[in-house]
């Protein structure tokens, strides 16, 4: 076809027939047609598949590439046969297509996931030479076994995200990047050759992994093997191990770990038939946050501070365990909230130094008595421990709903306690009888739905707050007889108290007001 151009002063015609030409190169084998570049090197893309399925696929000599997404969804083949001449295969150059086999033998470099969701693919041989396997290259591809040539340097992202294989082995100088191994759910065993760093979710979600060579092992990303069923046993000294590591390992029974320093947040999380943790802290100044949180089976810790250098228990840390008792290093200064919220924990040894127990830190275990010297008892702390019966407080500082509903608590003791704040005790149906001596602010609701027969306010008492004894319907006898004649009660500090209380004691001068305190 000739175009002809022209303006006032000039014809010009351009012969379109050789581009056209040269456009629709073609090659047809076994009944495919394939799309050509210019110099006939590349397959640029199949023009039309055969009609008829073929068991072996042979790309003739001269082509250098398979081009970019060429078979891209092509079904009707199996194994291809790639010439000695094909040294490159482009990005997604088979993916989501039939493909069952394939020899890269000459293959030198490979794009990025050139072989994805290739849900036949089950067997491939690497060239000697190859240093790089690229991103998604297998990713959901049905490849069961391979062997990575030593040549290989880089194992990129997702490589082989949830393939079918069952073993690998990583040579000892290959470098492996984030979820290359994510997914796998058929792997069953890990050899590394040499000293490994585990990236981020690398083996994350490989449900059949047991078998890893952890001495190997220097660093663990987050997640390295999360959802897995190996068992370190033994966390060595050097090793590095970074947020929920191990987190839902349900096969990790016994623990031994060298450095508490390195170890993360959640690392081993939620495994949940982990029974004895040793940890030696080497250093460390924090339990972290989490650690162990949700392992159900949990029985015994022995934290070895052999440096005396632990300060702090972090939050959740030990929530929802099965300990029963556990005793705390004496510089331990902080636990954190809920470190020990929902677990069996029975017995706690304390410091016996200045400590503060953060929010819900004991909240709804199974503590049937404790005593605290010098704490900072955050909001919470021991609330909903339904079979503590004893409490003993002496100079602490407590906060809101500290041992609100313990229904079995039956023996306070306060000792140098200035204030009881709101909800301290409310909902402590067992509590007979209090003694407030020394005592200066009684909060709103601090004694609400107790179990108090009688009341006695003290000298020391300053104010009582509104509903500070709402509801305790079993109070039969309130003495004020004694309490600061400028006491600051507020309306309500004694609401509903009336319909039961039989006798209430109290100075001349407050008689006028008694409407007022039961309101």
């Amino acid at each position: 076809m000739k175009v002809i151009l022209t303006n006032n002063q000039e014809q010009k015609t351009i012969d379109y027939s050789s581009l056209v030409k040269e456009e629709r190169k073609t090659m047809e084998v076994n009944g495919f047609v394939f799309l050509l570049s210019e110099d006939k090197t590349t397959i640029v893309r199949v023009k039309r598949e055969s009609t008829e399925y073929v068991d072996s696929l042979i790309i003739p000599e001269g082509i250098k590439t398979i081009g970019k997404s060429a078979f891209f969804y092509c079904n009707n083949f199996g194994e291809v046969v790639l010439p000695k001449s094909c040294t490159s295969i482009d990005d997604c150059a088979f993916s989501s297509s039939s493909l069952s086999s394939i020899d890269l033998s000459n293959v030198l470099t490979i794009g990025r996931a050139a072989f994805s969701n290739c849900k036949r693919l089950e067997q491939v041989v690497f060239s000697k030479h190859l240093s790089t396997i690229p991103i998604k290259c297998f990713s959901y591809s049905a490849l069961e076994y391979f062997k990575i040539p030593e040549s290989v340097r880089v194992i990129e992202q997702e490589a082989f995200n949830s393939c079918q294989l069952k073993y690998i082995c990583i040579p000892k100088n290959t470098k492996i990047k984030k979820k290359a191994f994510c997914g796998c759910n058929l792997l069953e065993s890990v050899l590394f050759d040499g000293k490994t760093i585990v990236p981020d979710e690398c083996f994350c979600h490989c449900q059949t992994l047991s078998r890893v060579n952890f001495n190997n092992v220097t660093s663990i990303g987050h997640d390295g093997f999360s959802f897995t069923e190996v068992d370190p046993r033994v966390i060595s000294k050097d090793m590095f191990v970074d947020k929920r590591a191990f987190a839902d390992c349900p096969n990790i029974k016994y623990l031994d770990i060298g450095n508490l320093s390195n170890i993360c947040e959640h690392a081993f999380e939620n495994c949940t038939q982990l029974e004895e943790v040793t940890i030696v802290t080497d250093g460390a100044k924090y339990v972290p946050a989490y650690l162990f949180s949700g392992c159900v089976n949990l029985l015994k810790v022995d934290i070895i501070d052999n440096t005396e250098t632990l300060v702090s228990i972090g939050d959740e840390a030990f929530r929802k365990t099965n300990i029963i008792d556990i005793i705390i290093p004496d510089n331990v200064n902080r636990i954190g909230s809920n470190a020990f919220a929902d677990s069996r924990l029975q017995y706690i040894k304390l410091p016996e130094n200045s400590i503060k127990i953060d929010t819900g830190c004991f909240r709804n275990c199974c503590l049937e008595q404790i005593s605290l010297s010098k704490v900072k008892i955050g909001m919470n702390a021991f609330r909903d421990c339904k079979q503590l019966t004893t409490v003993s407080v002496d100079n602490c500082s407590l906060s809101t709903g500290a041992f609100q509903n313990c229904k079995d608590l039956r023996r306070v003791s306060l000792c140098d306690t200035n204030i009881i704040p709101m909800d301290t005790f409310n909902g402590c149906k067992e509590l007979k009888n209090i003694d407030l001596s020394g005592v200066k602010v009684i909060c709103s609701y601090a004694f609400a739905n107790t179990g108090l027969t009688s009341i006695t306010i003290p000298k020391s008492v300053e104010a009582i707050h509104d509903h500070a004894f709402l509801k305790c319907n079993d109070v039969r006898k309130i003495n004020l007889s004694g309490c600061n004649l400028d006491i600051d009660i507020e309306d309500s500090g004694f609401k509903y108290m009336d319909m039961c209380c039989e006798e209430f004691i109290c100075p001349e001068n407050f008689a006028k007001k008694l409407h007022y305190f039961f309101a």
